[in-house]
């Protein structure tokens, strides 16, 4: 499956991977793409292909889909991030608002 640029995506799913807010799309997005800010990684599915089993940096075999989020996801000493729990809102909403939306608040110094 050939990777799309980040600037052709415009068929995703809005929702959220353990808490974190997200972009799911079916298709590979291009990483060299991505804007500042902008993480992707890869949904594997479990063995009987009915349940996403992990988010990793790349997957091959049993790939799901590819979720952008505006925060780095911490990997586990085997490389991937166990998914507990998910699910789709399905905003209607452009990538440029959901990446406005979904921001890491930066805090002020504090004065």
């Amino acid at each position: 499956m050939k990777a799309i640029p980040f600037s052709e995506l415009n068929d995703f799913r809005t929702g959220d991977f353990n808490d974190i807010p997200v972009l799911f799309s079916d298709e590979p997005i291009l990483r060299s793409t991505l804007p500042e800010g902008v993480y992707a990684y890869d949904i594997r599915w479990d063995d009987t292909l009915e349940y996403f089993a992990t988010i990793e940096p790349g997957v091959r075999v049993n790939y799901a889909g590819t979720i952008l989020t505006m925060q780095p996801v911490k990997m586990n000493e085997d490389g991937y991030h166990h998914i507990h729990e998910y699910g789709f809102d399905d905003e209607d909403v452009t990538v440029a608002q959901w990446m406005e939306q979904n921001r890491p608040q930066t805090t002020g110094s504090g004065r």
